[in-house]
């Protein structure tokens, strides 16, 4: 009976891709343990807490004790030796594996959870509850069986059973930050390096045929094609596309930029009838932590061979204590089609760590110009925050700052809107070819998500002005306020 009502919703599903969620609903209830996800206006179905062979092929045997899965659908091994490494080069594997649950032993814990997780804010129950909590919350969709949570630092929580113990094996980078590795081993995640076991990856960016070769139990941090916000230059445009379609009036807050060398002749005609006293800003399309960054304002301090990004310094910041600073606001893209975008409510201010200067002679001074933290950390005039809500140091939290500004008598809000503004405006520009990459070379929607930092300037009027998009945000951090 179990297999000829998987196998019926299966048929269903290889053939158009999705099901009609009722008609799952009635015929598959009695299933103790189904993992089903919403895509769009049908429902995608696995296994619960199962990595498995074959797309959506799968047969359930049955006996008193125990269910095995049986795949109806087994792909051989050397389909994964073709995959690109996640890293970017070609020695490693995305792959699965497979194993045997317990249903027996799930449904008893998921019993359990169903008991103790309240349908609080959280997702947990009191204090005297969390202690018995396992690390998964109530799914938001009925008939659906809870899901991982990722506890916080203090947070209790009781170990998976065994056989979804072994399943929890998470792919490490060389860039995947310690806030990452302390939180994936709260919840129970051990690293693995293995081709075939891992469940969840954060760290590089992939080129885009791997994510051909995702499986629907594996979640990676990137969609193909967001180097179109991420890079400066197709940043750029991008939005400068945005200018020609919508008006420069509903994109006016990125500053004018040109692509050198290749618009050289443009940017050059520009120089001349803009006179002599001119600010730039020199970049590099696609570095970070400031390195290649520098201001000029003479024509022969400009490369003319060198791939490089000049934008239009924008000389007349708002300053605090004398110092420039901008934000970086963390925002979290967890599906592209349909758009879905979360703003995080704190994030940072960085400052330069010497006081601000208009003279020309001051624009070698990086310590003045810059907000980096990896360019002012060697000035001895730094000083480090391990306070929140401190306000005597070269970075701040965020929630900090609108605290400073609402006292100043500033239009906090009328800010805060403008930034949201900012940063949909430019997830949208990236949405046409992220979209059409993630449909050429991603099978499943729900296994890519992204976090993003969005560094955003303020100039004297407190208008915000998008200066990057960084596709791989720093979370690394001194600071331990921050760092948990």
């Amino acid at each position: 009976w179990y297999q000829r009502r998987v196998r019926e919703a299966v048929v269903s599903t290889q053939s158009t891709g999705i099901c009609d969620c009722d008609t799952f609903v009635r015929s598959c209830a009695h299933l103790p343990c189904l993992f089903s996800r919403f895509e769009g206006d049908g429902l995608r179905i696995f296994p619960a807490y199962q990595t498995f062979s074959g797309q959506y092929g799968q047969g359930y045997n049955r006996d008193q004790t125990k269910h095995t899965v049986v795949s109806d659908h087994h792909q051989p091994d050397d389909e994964f030796d073709e995959l690109s490494d996640i890293d970017g080069d070609d020695s490693a594997v995305v792959s699965q594996c497979n194993s045997s649950l317990s249903w027996t032993s799930l449904d008893a814990k998921q019993d359990e959870v169903s008991e103790s997780v309240t349908t609080t804010d959280s997702g947990l129950g009191s204090d005297a509850d969390i202690s018995t909590h396992l690390p998964i919350t109530q799914s938001l969709f009925k008939h659906c069986p809870p899901v991982l949570y990722f506890p916080s630092e203090h947070e209790k929580v009781s170990k998976l059973p065994r056989a979804l113990q072994k399943q929890m094996k998470w792919k490490m980078s060389t860039i995947t930050p310690n806030v990452v590795k302390n939180v994936i081993a709260r919840t129970g995640f051990v690293p693995s390096t293995k081709r075939r076991e891992w469940i969840g990856y954060w760290g590089k960016h992939m080129k885009a045929a791997a994510f051909r070769n995702i499986h629907p139990h594996q979640k990676v941090n990137h969609y193909p094609g967001t180097f179109e916000i991420g890079r400066k230059d197709k940043l750029w445009k991008n939005l400068n596309k945005a200018q020609i379609k919508h008006s420069k009036k509903e994109y006016d807050f990125i500053p004018l930029t040109y692509c050198l060398p290749s618009e050289w002749k443009t940017f050059k005609r520009y120089w001349d009838e803009s006179g002599h006293k001119q600010k730039w800003i020199i970049k590099p399309p696609a570095s970070a932590r400031g390195i290649g960054i520098k201001v000029i304002h003479k024509l022969n301090q400009i490369p003319r061979k060198r791939n490089i990004i000049i934008q239009r310094y924008l000389s007349s910041p708002y300053l605090i204590n004398g110092r420039k600073f901008d934000l970086r606001i963390y925002v979290y893209v967890s599906s592209y089609d349909p758009l879905c975008i979360y703003m995080y409510d704190n994030g940072l201010v960085r400052f330069a760590s010497s006081k601000y200067s208009h003279s020309s002679k001051s624009l070698s001074n990086r310590y003045v110009h810059l907000t980096n933290y990896s360019v002012n950390k060697f000035n001895d005039a730094y000083i480090k925050n391990e306070d929140e809500a401190g306000t005597e140091s070269h970075k701040w939290g965020l929630k900090a700052l609108w605290q400073y500004l609402q006292v100043a008598g500033q239009d906090v809000e009328g800010i805060k809107t403008k930034i949201k503004n900012i940063v949909i405006k430019t997830i949208i520009a990236s949405v046409p070819t992220v979209t059409s990459l993630s449909k050429s070379h991603c099978k499943y929607r729900h296994t890519c998500h992204e976090l993003f930092g969005f560094d955003i300037f303020l100039d004297q009027h407190l208008k915000p002005w998008i200066i990057e998009v960084n596709i791989s945000p720093s979370l690394h951090t001194s600071a331990l306020w921050i760092s948990t």
